[in-house]
């Protein structure tokens, strides 16, 4: 138990060593494995010398120096001085440390012999300087991060102080040699308990929001990269279009000129290069409305790189002017979603179905299959993908427009096909 203890301790501060460390410097390019790699033998070799070899304070302190210096040598970039400042900063925090908790020790009658030899009184020692040691390291980041004129919250105060100073009081309230004797010390340790909890949950709260905003800027990042890859692709199909209107006056003249020639295979010719040119286009979406063709035939061309077929049955007036932010996100999500889930089911599977209905307002029904359990929970899907931080952004900003807008959305799914429907009001702007 004093050796589990004893470890579980010299763990919680090492993981304080490394939080600094990597909040100070910038990591070099290495492999993914290589920081555990370098952070275990250093908390193996160091806690080894200190704890089984029992050397001399003398030996152990270059040992401990050169281990430190040589794990921010391999993993950080920062010139030698740096580096040696801050490994002699950290271990003159953890000599200050124990410095501490042998004088308040001393003061209430132990000795350090007394501690060496009594078990409780080790780990309390042990225990007690790292959480002291812990302190000294945040207020020197919250220092740094002040210089750096980055601000500091108040709860950057409250993680530092009464976290760690509610935990010194409550071991010393529970093995402290008055324990025993002030039910007050006791009650008062437990209402740091509370608070202790209520400021975790807290932290949790906000690092969970935090988050999911993350997810979110980067999911929309990627939407906006989307769209300006869509913008330039409606820039090249526009550019195609003059070209290709330049080149029909000029075949015109020619198939004139064929034909007052009587060359009429030459003219064949033409019309069969022109055919095969045509029907290779991925161009599902022919309703005339520009947007709404636009998005659609660009998902359609990523679909067809993946084998993927999308059967549009779309009525939507040439002239009607979309919100176009609604628009991409409603259509843009679910093409994505539908191809994403397609991509994993057999090729002859490779199927998405989608209707589009509008006037003023929009209707669409979309169906694709897809492989393995769906999840749900309080009646929403969840991602099944490994990455649970950036997938099911998409739906749920489906699902955000929808309410925006009023409308209804259905989603279910039957049999291994994944069904939605959804019904828009007002999606269309007048046309200016």
């Amino acid at each position: 138990m004093k050796i589990l203890i004893v470890m579980l301790t010299e763990l919680f501060i090492l993981f304080v060593q490394k939080e600094f460390c990597d909040k100070t410097f910038r990591y070099r390019k290495v492999h993914r494995g290589i920081p555990f790699l370098v952070w275990f033998f250093f908390y193996a070799s160091t806690n080894l010398l200190t704890y089984l070899l029992d050397l001399p304070f003398w030996f152990r302190f270059p040992i401990f120096a050169l281990s430190f210096l040589a794990v921010l040598h391999i993993l950080y970039e920062e010139v030698f001085e740096v580096r040696l400042a801050v490994t002699s900063f950290i271990f003159i925090m953890g000599m200050f440390a124990e410095t501490i908790v042998c004088i308040v020790g001393a003061m209430l009658g132990y000795s350090v012999e007394t501690a060496r030899e009594t078990t409780e009184l080790f780990l309390l020692y042990n225990i007690l300087s790292r959480l002291i040691w812990f302190i000294e390291i945040k207020t020197a980041f919250v220092l740094q991060k002040k210089n750096r004129t980055a601000g500091i919250r108040k709860t950057d105060w409250l993680e530092v102080f009464f976290v760690p100073v509610s935990s010194i009081f409550i071991i010393v309230s529970i093995f402290g040699p008055y324990a025993e004797q002030f039910f007050t010390l006791k009650l008062v340790a437990s209402f740091l308990l509370l608070v202790i909890n209520l400021f975790t949950y807290h932290s949790y709260y906000s690092i969970q929001e935090k988050t999911f905003y993350t997810a979110e800027k980067k999911f929309l990042t990627q939407q906006v990269e989307s769209y300006a890859t869509q913008l330039q692709a409606m820039g090249q199909m526009w550019e195609q279009m003059r070209m290709y209107r330049h080149e029909t006056q000029q075949k015109n003249l020619l198939v004139q000129s064929y034909i007052e020639q009587g060359k009429y295979d030459k003219i064949k010719e033409i019309f069969c290069k022109d055919k095969t040119l045509t029907e290779s286009r991925t161009c599902i979406s022919k309703t005339g409305n520009v947007s709404m063709d636009a998005l659609i035939n660009y998902k359609a061309s990523i679909a067809e790189k993946y084998g993927i077929r999308i059967l549009l049955d779309a009525i939507v007036p040439y002239d009607t002017v979309f919100e176009d932010t609604a628009l991409y996100s409603l259509l843009g999500n679910l093409l994505d979603n539908a191809i994403e889930a397609v991509i994993n089911t057999a090729p002859e599977e490779r199927t998405i179905r989608m209707q589009i209905r509008t006037t003023n307002n929009l209707y669409v029904q979309m169906e694709n299959p897809y492989s393995g359990e769906l999840r749900k929970k309080n009646g929403q899907y969840l991602t099944t993908k490994s990455n649970k931080e950036e997938h099911g952004l998409g739906l749920k900003m489906v699902r955000d427009i929808v309410e925006k807008y009023h409308g209804v959305l259905d989603i279910k799914d039957e049999g291994s096909i994944f069904r939605v429907i959804l019904f828009v009001y007002d999606i269309t702007k007048a046309a200016c």
